[in-house]
Formats: C-alpha cells, sequence, structure tokens
C-alpha cells in the first residue's frame, strides 16, 4: 500500500471510532443536503475526489472503493476496485437524483484500481482520470508498485467516453500504464489537457531522484496507436520540491502550476512553476517554500486562481493553533504576483474543536469573490467529522464562518475533496464516510447562506 493510501487509511479508521457517538440530529435551518448515499459493492463506496458537472447538470466522480470488480492483491487479500459514477439530477422538482456506475475498475493485469482523483471533462463529454494503482507496470522490483509490492501495478491514466446511443455502455481506454521504471508511479491529483489534447499530471513517486515526476502524455498523431508519455521534470526534493501532489494547473501561456507535500527549503512542501523552454526542455522554478508555524505545512490539493488573477490554496497543517495533533490545524494562503516577485500571504489559519481542521482539498470563489472550502475534521459536533467553510474578504483580513458541521448519519462525515459551483449556484461535494446509507460515503448539495458583502483585503 502506497505511503498516501496508508495515511487515508488510518484517517478512515479513526473516523469509524468517531461515528460511534454521533451528534445531534441536523437542525431544520441546515443548508446541507445529501443526494446520494453510496451503498458500497457493487456500488461504490469512499468518494475521495471533487466532483466535476456537464452543462446539462449532471455530476462525475469517482470512489476510491465500491464497484462490481473485486480486486486480489498480491498479499492474499481482496477488496473492490473502485469506479467512476455519474448522478442524474431529477427531472421534477424535488424529485430524487439518480446515480449510475459507468465503470468499474478491474484491478491488476492491465486495469487500474482504487481511484482517488478528481475526473476531467473535455467539450466531447469524455471522462480523464487516473488511478494510483494497478495496470501492468512491474515496477523493478520496487516496494511501492508492481510485483514486490503488495498492491499491483503502478497506476494508469484512463480515458471514459460515453456512448453513441444513451443507455449503452461507456467505452474505458488504458491511455498509459505506468511502469515505475523512471517514468513514474502512483499518478495522483487532477490531470490538466492543453488545446492539443495532451494530457498534464503528477506522480507521487519515482524519477531520477524518487521523489516524484511531472509528465506529459501526448495523443497518436494518426488517430489510433498508442499515447506517449514524456516525463517533464523530475523532483529532487531538499531545496527543490517532492512528492507532488493535487494535480497540475495549466496556464494561457503553457506554464504548469502545482505543488509537493514536502521538500523544499524547510521540507514542508512548495508551490511550484514549470515552464517549457527549447523544445521538451522545462524549467522548475519554486515560488514558495513552505516554513511550518504560521506560514503552513504540507499542501496537498490543487491550486486555485482567483477572480483577478494570483492562486489559491490549501495546507494540511501548519498555523498558528497549537490545537490539532499534527503540527497545527491548517491554512488557508495565497500566491500574488506584485512587482516581479511572488508573494505568499496567509488568509486564515484553522483553530480546530469547532473550527475546522485538516483542509486536504483546495477552495473554490464564488461570483462575490468569497471562497468555499472543507476541512477532513473539526466542527461543532464532533472533532472528527469535518466541515464547510466560506472565507469573506473584510478589509486586509479574511473573515471564516463554518457554515456546515457534519453529523456522521445522515449527513455524512470526514471530506476529503473541495466543492464545485453548479449551475444553480449551489454547491456540490463528497464525504468519504457516513450517510445515511451503508456509513461509506455521501453526496452532498449545499444552498450557501447569505454572505456578508465582501470587502477587498
Amino acid at each position: 500500500m502506497n505511503a498516501r493510501c496508508l495515511l487515508r487509511s488510518i484517517h478512515l479508521l479513526i473516523l469509524i471510532v468517531a461515528l460511534v457517538v454521533l451528534g445531534p440530529p441536523l437542525s431544520a435551518n441546515a443548508q446541507e443536503k445529501v443526494i446520494y448515499n453510496f451503498q458500497s459493492v457493487p456500488d461504490g463506496s469512499s468518494p475521495h475526489a471533487d466532483l466535476v458537472m456537464d452543462a446539462k447538470g449532471n455530476l462525475y466522480g469517482t470512489t476510491a472503493g465500491g464497484g462490481a470488480r473485486t480486486c486480489a492483491e498480491q498479499s492474499g487479500g481482496s477488496s473492490p476496485c473502485g469506479a467512476v459514477f455519474r448522478l442524474t439530477p431529477p427531472s421534477v422538482k424535488g424529485g430524487s437524483w439518480s446515480e449510475t456506475v459507468l465503470y468499474s475498475f478491474l484491478g491488476p493485469s492491465g486495469d487500474g484500481e482504487f481511484p482517488e482523483s478528481p475526473l476531467l471533462l473535455d467539450g466531447n463529454g469524455n471522462l480523464y482520470g487516473t488511478t494510483p494503482n494497478g495496470g501492468n507496470g512491474l515496477g523493478g522490483g520496487n516496494i511501492m508498485c508492481g510485483s514486490f509490492s503488495l498492491i499491483q501495478g503502478c497506476g494508469i491514466v484512463f480515458e471514459l467516453s460515453p456512448p453513441t446511443q444513451e443507455g449503452a455502455a461507456w467505452t474505458k481506454k488504458t491511455l498509459y500504464n505506468f511502469q515505475g521504471l523512471g517514468d513514474g508511479y502512483v499518478p495522483v491529483g487532477r490531470l490538466a489537457m492543453d488545446a492539443k489534447g495532451n494530457l498534464y499530471g503528477a506522480t507521487l513517486f519515482d524519477g531520477t531522484a524518487g521523489f516524484g515526476v511531472a509528465f506529459e502524455l501526448s495523443p497518436p498523431t494518426q488517430g489510433s496507436g498508442s499515447w506517449t508519455e514524456n516525463v517533464l521534470y523530475n523532483f529532487q526534493g531538499n531545496g527543490d520540491g517532492s512528492y507532488p501532489e493535487g494535480g497540475l494547473l495549466l496556464d494561457r501561456r503553457g506554464n504548469l502550476f502545482g505543488v509537493t507535500n514536502s521538500g523544499g527549503s524547510a521540507n514542508l512542501g512548495t508551490v511550484f512553476r514549470l515552464s517549457p523552454t527549447n523544445g521538451h526542455a522545462w524549467t522548475e522554478n519554486v515560488l514558495h517554500s513552505f516554513l511550518g508555524g504560521s506560514d503552513g505545512a504540507n499542501p496537498s490539493s490543487g491550486l486555485t486562481v482567483g477572480p483577478i488573477g494570483g492562486l489559491y490554496g490549501t495546507t494540511s497543517h501548519g498555523g498558528t493553533s497549537s490545537n490539532c495533533f499534527q503540527a497545527g490545524c491548517g491554512t488557508v494562503y495565497n500566491l500574488a504576483w506584485n512587482a516581479g516577485v511572488w508573494t505568499e500571504k496567509v488568509l486564515y489559519s484553522f483553530q480546530g474543536n469547532s473550527d475546522g481542521q485538516y483542509p486536504y482539498a483546495g477552495v473554490a470563489f464564488d461570483k462575490q469573490g468569497n471562497l468555499y472550502g472543507t476541512t477532513y475534521q473539526g466542527g461543532s459536533v464532533n472533532v472528527y467529522l469535518g466541515t464547510i467553510f466560506r472565507l469573506t474578504p473584510s478589509g486586509s483580513s479574511w473573515k471564516e464562518q463554518i457554515v456546515h458541521s457534519f453529523h456522521g448519519s445522515p449527513d455524512g462525515a470526514s471530506p476529503f475533496a473541495g466543492l464545485v459551483f453548479g449551475t444553480n449556484g449551489r454547491l456540490f461535494g463528497t464525504t468519504s464516510g457516513g450517510g445515511g446509507g451503508s456509513g461509506v460515503g455521501t453526496v452532498f448539495e449545499l444552498s450557501t447562506p447569505a454572505a456578508p458583502t465582501p470587502g477587498h483585503p
């Protein structure tokens, strides 16, 4: 089991203990509504990734568990391999959303397993994503993937294409099998796509120094054949970043932006930029090294571009609070380009307990410039169940408000994923556990309460 999956498994064990003692029932004024409860096999379970929405209001996502297929691992154990799902909005007001499992992963020997990353939706309705394990990669004797690992395969990049006739099966293609032989393994985070159809992403491990790679996948030139992988950058650790998480963000000039969970000047993570130069050579610049303490530490989430530019994200640890078990409760930060220099500013430090703690996901802006996000733990009901928060700019600072504290049952618990705004102005997200079904996660809708008029920080 890779290090990222191991950490999340520990968190899920903590969640199970927390759910034994549940908080009071939801109040009549609660703004959150569960629109789907996962049921485990053959349905999905434990969604960890952000949702995506198409123009018709359908939601798409992945579940790290569940699905109709079982993965038999080399350790002798077995578990469901995970799934890709779609939620279709009700045809009449007040009706129920309907869920369809679009694909159940097959596991080792060519297919992926245990998807944890968000999907990318292109203009033709195709879905692209990654699985951190599975595939046919042998890993060259690596203990983290392949023939000597407890979990087989080094991960894949896949494409799901919609059928020409509604109700027929979607078509799944494996675009690339990582081999763990310098090309990377354990691909994580959201993919990015340029105008030519090239895909960009990152792997948590491997490369020349073992600290992960950023890669490009190019489609076949003649419309058939194999996709080609090109390693754009090998992370070096130390002053450079290591273990890139959260995926990559592509700007209009072709630069890629992302975060590493560790590395940098304090070995607590970085924000980086990759810029193309002279053909296939790419240059990396560390835009910020997190220092821990009030500055934040260990970013895991992807980056968000602000309404007037700048980059926004979260760190899962660090900040000013001493209330949390693991070196601070986390932060929300901004990186702005000023006079030729990138400058970082911490917008908010989570305080734990009734406030949120450990934000693993990114943030989303509403039309008024307020920021919304989730924390994996914290809240007024039970410190292990998590929150939804809002940050409103006010003068030179930002004001935080917890707009929902999760209760476990029936509304879900412990969101790993961030939020997405729907066409109706409401927010949608997932919880990795809890709910009114089998307790293996939910999809929820949030009608945002009125916010104060934002100022200008």
